[in-house]
């Protein structure tokens, strides 16, 4: 079961299963989906290098937020993460 995407205007200050762009690093311009969020540090997954067993930590400055989220991160897996950051990516959002 594929998991949508919530769009909204309202930023909160939870991230997790918050869309976000990275800003800098090798990966600038990457889209990854928050699973984590500590201190100065968010856990980000892609589904596709970025596993949920093989997370990326980036500092929260090196991340630019967007007004999408994934609904129900908690029971997502690495393919509906994939094929939600690719329709986030064709700008069917």
């Amino acid at each position: 079961m594929t998991k949508g995407i919530i769009t909204s205007g309202i930023m909160t200050q939870d991230m997790v299963g918050r869309i976000v762009i990275s800003k800098t690093g090798h990966d600038k311009d990457c889209a990854y989906v928050v699973i984590k969020e500590r201190d100065r540090l968010v856990t980000l997954v892609d589904g596709a290098k970025r596993t949920f067993s093989n997370p990326k930590k980036k500092n929260k400055l090196h991340i630019m937020n967007t007004n999408s989220f994934v609904d129900d991160i908690a029971n997502c897996e690495d393919g509906e993460i994939r094929k939600v950051l690719l329709r986030f990516r064709k700008g069917e959002v």
